[in-house]
């Protein structure tokens, strides 16, 4: 399994809080991360498949993932419904 680094997301491995957007994001490969994360969905849509329990995602959506949690991310087409 991929491990999403401190390094890449945070411009300071001591920083406390980094922001990071993506647009699309296709991140189909089964990850973890080094940190906790909170996702907002600002547009789009798709499905969020965490600890094996998918989650639709869509426009207004927001949660957080943990250290423990293993995600795999794969987005529909902005446009359609």
């Amino acid at each position: 399994m991929m491990t999403l680094t401190v390094e890449y997301y945070f411009t300071h491995p001591q920083d406390k809080l980094g922001m990071y957007a993506s647009d699309p994001e296709d991140n189909s490969q089964e990850h973890g991360h080094e940190f906790a994360e909170l996702v907002i969905v600002e547009e789009g849509h798709g499905l969020h498949v965490i600890n094996g329990r998918p989650l639709y995602i869509q426009q207004g959506t927001y949660f957080t993932s943990s250290l423990a949690m293993c995600i795999i991310m794969m987005t529909g087409d902005a446009e359609a419904d």
